[in-house]
Order: structure tokens, then sequence, then C-alpha cells
């Protein structure tokens, strides 16, 4: 999983220098996708093997189904059309496209919260008067975390993990702002450079949820695509659709950790000096990753699984 964003990151010779025949594989990004290709394959025929078999061992009750189990249901089912290739593509996409991207956005919102001293007091006051110290955050409580909600909107605005999202293709010739756009042109959407633009954000590079709780100036803008200013999952319908899932993943997650946790530097770091840069790949990532102390502060039962 780690290499398939550098692979997709990679500048291909072969888009800047068209004339060069396709069949050849320059840099060796071909094999490399076919290599990673045949491993996620062997990885998930394995997988749906061994929770096919544990299922025949131990039948599921109706609560406690998987995605993979209600997928191997419609495998079972001839007249629904589902095949193999229809499962594994499916995982791949949740595992390519929803674990990278969800934990990206979780790192750059701990050092956004762990540089910036103020907010990491208010999010943790707010979790404190909200959940208190004697249970952990559960997914019901976010709709509660407004300031949380506020981190995760600024975290997103700053730091989109898929800075050019998903590529768009006109099916038509289309005129935009005086432009012929031929047919089929491939249209990229910079959301990292609109999410940083300052005619539309006030000190567009400082970290500031604030601009995002209500009574702010972007207090109702939000990400599912309504807003054009702001679309971190994109819109309409190539938005993402792990929209719904990684949201409430990003949020449970930053918020378990900011409340469970009291969060300190590595010796010879601090907030002033905790590097920032962006790393090179097809995912915005820190180049460096983030390294700190981590020390409960609830009770001890809390974090017994």
């Amino acid at each position: 999983m780690e290499e398939l964003p550098l692979c997709f990151g990679a500048i291909h010779l072969q888009d800047l220098f068209t004339c060069i025949p396709k069949w050849l594989d320059l840099q060796g990004l071909d094999a490399r996708f076919r290599k990673i290709k045949s491993r996620m394959d062997v990885f998930y025929t394995n997988m749906i093997s061994q929770h096919r078999e544990e299922r025949r061992r131990n039948p599921v009750s109706e609560e406690h189904k998987t995605l993979l189990d209600v997928l191997l249901e419609e495998l079972e089912k001839p007249e629904q059309g589902v095949t193999e290739d229809n499962v594994n593509g499916l995982i791949w996409d949740i595992l390519a496209a929803g674990t990278d991207t969800t934990m990206l956005t979780c790192e750059w919102a701990m050092a956004e919260i762990l540089r910036n001293p103020t907010v990491l007091e208010q999010a943790t006051s707010e979790l404190d008067q909200v959940i208190g110290h004697n249970r952990l955050v559960q997914e019901s409580d976010i709709p509660e975390l407004k300031y949380m909600q506020a981190i995760v909107k600024e975290v997103l605005r700053l730091h989109p993990v898929a800075p050019m999202l998903i590529p768009h293709q006109n099916t038509h010739l289309t005129k935009a702002f005086g432009y012929n756009i031929p047919t089929q042109t491939r249209l990229f959407v910079n959301v990292w450079a609109m999410g940083r633009d300052p005619c539309v954000w006030e000190e567009p590079l400082e970290f500031r949820p604030e601009r995002f709780l209500e009574g702010g100036v972007h207090g109702n803008t939000k990400f599912e695509g309504q807003h054009f200013e702001y679309l971190p999952f994109g819109s309409g319908r190539r938005s993402c659709l792990g929209l719904a899932l990684a949201s409430i993943e990003v949020h449970l997650m930053v918020a378990s950790l900011v409340h469970a946790f009291e969060w300190s530097f590595l010796d010879g770091v601090d907030a002033e000096r905790l590097d920032m840069t962006e790393g090179e790949s097809f995912f915005v990532h820190l180049r460096d990753p983030l390294m700190v102390v981590a020390k409960s502060r609830l009770p001890s039962h809390l974090y017994q699984c």
C-alpha cells in the first residue's frame, strides 16, 4: 500500500513526450504496477477464501455482518451477476483509496493540533465537556463536537490529501471562459490551490479552525460539494464515494487520539520547529512521519481491548 501512491505520483515520461511508444516502459513503472497488482490479487484472494471458510464454520448474525459478508452473499446469488473480480475490485478501491487517505488526513490533523497549543487546549476542553473521563469517544458524539468538526474541515482545506481530485473529462465540445474545450479533454481540479486562495480565505496559510465555526466567515461551508471554493471530496457525480465513511473515520480517530492521550514532542523538537514539509507522492503527506509521545489521560480500564 505504501508503494502504490509513489507509483501513481511519479512523473511519467510518456505524459510529457507523447512520441514515446506506450509499450516502451523506460522507467519501469508499468512493471512495478503489474507486480503490485499481482501481490494485491493474491492478498485479496486469500482474504476472501479465509473469510468464506470462516463464514462456513461460524455463520454470522445479521447485525454483525461486515461489508465482505454482504459481498459474498451477493456472490452466491447467480442472478445478481456479481463476480469474484467485482468483489476484488471493490475491496481494492476501499483499501487503496480509503486507507492511505484517511491515515494521512489524521496525521496532518494531529500535526496541526500539536503545533497549535491553543487548538489542542480548546479541542481537549470540548471533548472533556461532551465525553468526560469515564468513557471513550463514540460515533454518536461527533455531532456535538463542533470544534472538532471545524478542525477536520480546516485540515481538509489546508492539507487535502488528493490535491488534484479524480480526473474529469468532458463528453462533448464545451466553451468555458471564452475557451473552446475539445471533447474528451482531461480536467484536473486543483483543490490544494483553491484552499489557499487569499481572495477567498483570510490568512490562508494559517491553521484557524474558528473560520468554520458557527458565526465564522465560513461557518456554513460544508465539504459535500455545494460550496465551490471548498471541494476536498470533489462535487457532483464524480465526488468521492467514500465521503460519508471517511468523514466519520477521521472525526472519530482524531477525537479519540486527542481525548485519550496527552501528547508531547520528542527531545529537540517543539511546535515551532516541527517540519511540515510535504513529501512527493500521489497523495499529499508529511515528508517526515510525525513522531510524538503519547501518555494516557483516562482510567486504565478504558484502554483494555
